[in-house]
């Protein structure tokens, strides 16, 4: 069974735009590749385990996407 969204690619978990990080089995191995770890794009914090069905795909990003929201970050912990 394939993935429904890859590592990088841009999705709404309702109202916030995040990055999938990976499914969990990237992380663990085994089959369920419904579930995912996502980045939020605004504060850089990371959630698992957000099932396929509360995501929704807005664009296929990329590993870029993951250090943009690093320097983010940086800029808002800057006094």
């Amino acid at each position: 069974m394939e993935q429904k969204f890859k590592r990088g690619n841009k999705v709404m978990d309702g109202k916030k735009e995040a990055i999938i990080v990976g499914s969990y089995a990237d992380k663990y191995g085994g089959s369920n590749r419904k579930d995912y770890t996502i980045m939020f794009c605004e504060t850089g914090s990371t959630m698992s385990w957000m099932h396929e069905s509360q995501l929704q795909f807005v664009e296929d990003g990329g590993e870029f996407l993951f250090e943009q929201v690093k320097v983010l970050r940086e800029v808002d912990d800057t006094p």
